[in-house]
């Protein structure tokens, strides 16, 4: 059975631990944006082109030199431990096992050296050699691409997220430290779309298996949105698709 909808956080949050929740799910200070952005997103409408031939669909894209079947990619979140056993190696598993490659968080909870194919976020730290130690060290290990985080100058305040984080006394830290309109952010000029929480909610709830099942009815709903729209793949969408809400183009 595939995984998708509100459903899946509430699943995962009967089976997780408050504090394993929380830290998942909350936002920063009153956690305005994190709810308003999900309404944003719902405000825009989809103006479809019509007469054309769909009966060919292909929501596969070339990234950074790798052919992938869908833009829809896992992002690179923090100690996914917290959300399953097997944590980061399981999230790689299905990741894998969905035709995708893994982007790793400088913060996993396993070696790097164990996530199979995977590109690795990374953030510039004020001291610069322990990022250049850091960059060297998964460069050797297989990183094929780095994907740089540029919106984090300052951790900001999560009043939900207690302290110390829920852990697993086996985790290994690091030693530096929801249903997605994916056819939107495309045709906003999106090359691709990382998915945060809802990979979380479906480690949690399925483990590997869920993981796959998540990125696999992203990539089902995102081919049926595209035949909709009389889009043939993600090149051909664009703002002249795309409405905010009050029946008129983007740009």
């Amino acid at each position: 059975m595939a995984l998708s909808g509100s459903s899946l956080e509430e699943s995962a949050r009967a089976m997780l631990p408050p504090g394993a929740y929380d830290f998942n799910a909350a936002g920063s200070g009153e956690e305005l944006s994190r709810d308003e952005a999900a309404d944003a997103w719902r405000s825009y409408r989809f103006l479809p082109r019509v007469l054309r031939d769909v009966s060919r669909v292909d929501s596969g894209i070339e990234l950074l030199g790798e052919r992938l079947n869908s833009p829809v990619r896992a992002a690179p979140t923090a100690f996914h431990a917290m959300a399953h056993p097997e944590g980061d190696i399981a999230t790689a598993q299905g990741v894998g096992d969905a035709g995708q490659l893994r982007i790793l968080s400088s913060r996993a909870t396993s070696p790097v050296e164990g996530a199979g194919p995977w590109w690795f976020q990374v953030y510039v730290l004020r001291d610069r050699e322990i990022t250049a130690r850091q960059v060297q060290r998964v460069v050797a290990a297989g990183a094929r691409a780095l994907v740089l985080t540029v919106d984090a100058p300052y951790v900001a305040a999560k009043p939900r997220v207690t302290r110390p984080l829920p852990l697993p006394r086996e985790a290994h830290a690091p030693a530096v430290g929801v249903d997605t309109r994916t056819a939107d952010w495309e045709a906003l000029g999106a090359d691709a779309v990382l998915i945060g929480r809802p990979i979380r909610w479906a480690l949690a709830v399925r483990g590997r298996a869920g993981v796959r099942s998540l990125l696999d009815s992203y990539r089902t709903e995102l081919a049926e949105a595209m035949a909709l729209v009389g889009a043939r793949s993600p090149e051909e969408i664009g703002f002249d698709l795309l409405a905010p809400g009050n029946g008129h183009p983007a740009r």
